[in-house]
């Protein structure tokens, strides 16, 4: 658990999508304000019934009669990025609401990497010559129409020839909506509702007034909203739910509390002749780092499972050559290494890890409960404030924790 936390972006997830200029641009296009029927399976009130209870780690299916306005400008914003990356690809904006959906609630039916793999292997066969050849037939009705004298500036809208037909556009809207929703459901730290979320993004890339009276919020609005929310509101939210959190652990059967204010509960002792004392020891570790509200942000032990799903699905793609077979199975095995067992110099982690880790030897197990000021302070893990950040400000932290081993610090020799 280092200081220096780097943050997990969302929308990593659509550097594959490109943006592109289609052409010239139209001033009014009648048919621009249209808004697609809602008839995708997550809206149905049949499914809403199935996934009113679930609940996955900080997403939830949400209220349909209660407007959530977090999560419906959360869901906005996303939807104008989506909007404006992917102009020239006629998406079914409905399936790809759907299936974010679906993915923050871990009921997709495509795993995360299967759709990446789609996405870049649409992008690396398909995209580029189906964009040419649009590009050329947009240039040719320009150079007809200007020819004949029309200065009329023409916005083009996306070509369905982008797609073979409407079974690829359908799979193709699914595996971005996968997309974006297992990054929000792995890297997001907020509280979400999943329904108020798919919500926001149609109406956001449809234009649909419906919810937010006369004028839609523009891309400007939506982003100043979260922008408040997340300087301003969220950092007194967490403190509060915070002092409330440790307060229920302080209370729990065979939990301390030190000093500096740091809650921790010795599950296993270990072998306390085998222990860090120095700070500048090294820990050999595995661990689960969870915030306040439920939201696991770290685990080497979910990272681990993960690699070894997706070397199971390397291994059974029958489209995948052996040589590249070959080559991603060895970076995730390299990967999924580094996972098993993670090592730490002591005094370059949170304070909460650098007094905790004492109190345990070797084949020790350790439940901290970390105030912020013992881990990422007022800022939380990150400097901007953003919600793909892993820790909130003003947040404390648990942590399950097994001290695998300890490497006692030795003095150089310089001889």
């Amino acid at each position: 658990m280092k200081r220096s936390f780097v943050c997990i972006a969302v929308m990593t997830a659509v550097l594959v999508c490109v943006c592109s200029a289609c052409g010239l641009q139209k001033q009014n296009d009648p048919d621009d304000s249209a808004v697609l029927d809602i008839d995708y399976d997550f809206w149905s009130n049949e499914y809403a019934e199935n996934m009113q209870n679930i609940k996955a780690g900080n997403i939830r299916y949400g209220n349909r009669d209660e407007m959530d306005s977090l999560s419906y400008y959360f869901g906005m914003s996303m939807g104008y990025e989506i909007k404006y990356s992917s102009m020239d690809l006629p998406l079914d904006i409905n399936v790809v609401s759907g299936a974010a959906g679906e993915a923050m609630l871990g009921t997709a039916s495509q795993s995360y990497g299967e759709s990446v793999e789609y996405i870049k292997n649409y992008f690396n066969t398909k995209y580029y010559e189906r964009r040419n050849a649009v590009l050329v037939k947009h240039a040719k009705d320009d150079s007809v129409r200007l020819a004949q004298g029309d200065t009329t500036t023409v916005r083009y809208k996306a070509d369905m020839t982008m797609f073979d037909d409407d079974n690829e556009r359908h799979d193709f809207s699914y595996a971005l909506g996968n997309n974006y929703g297992s990054s929000i459901r792995s890297d997001v730290n907020l509280t979400i509702s999943a329904y108020w979320f798919s919500k926001g993004l149609v109406d956001a890339f449809e234009n649909n007034d419906a919810l937010m009276g006369s004028d839609v919020p523009s891309a400007f609005a939506v982003n100043a909203y979260m922008q408040n929310y997340l300087k301003n509101v969220r950092p007194g939210e967490l403190k509060e739910q915070s002092e409330r959190w440790l307060a229920n652990a302080e209370r729990q059967e065979g939990v301390r509390k030190s000093r500096s204010g740091l809650l921790y509960k010795i599950e296993q002792t270990g072998d306390m002749n085998v222990r860090a004392t120095d700070d500048r020891d090294t820990v050999i570790v595995r661990y689960a780092g969870i915030c306040s509200n439920g939201y696991e942000f770290e685990s080497t032990y979910a990272k681990v499972e993960e690699l070894k799903l997706e070397m199971e699905r390397v291994r059974n793609d029958a489209s995948m050559s052996e040589q590249r077979k070959e080559y991603e199975l060895r970076r995730l095995s390299t990967t999924l290494e580094l996972y098993e067992e993670v090592d730490y110099v002591l005094g370059g982690v949170i304070k909460g890890w650098t007094e905790g880790l004492k109190y345990v030897g070797k084949g020790g197990k350790i439940t901290l409960w970390v105030p912020a000021e013992l881990a990422y302070g007022e800022s939380g893990a990150g400097n901007t404030p953003t919600p793909y950040n892993g820790v909130g400000p003003n947040q404390a932290l648990r942590f399950d924790i097994e001290l695998v081993d300890v490497k006692p610090y030795k003095e150089p020799d310089f001889r």
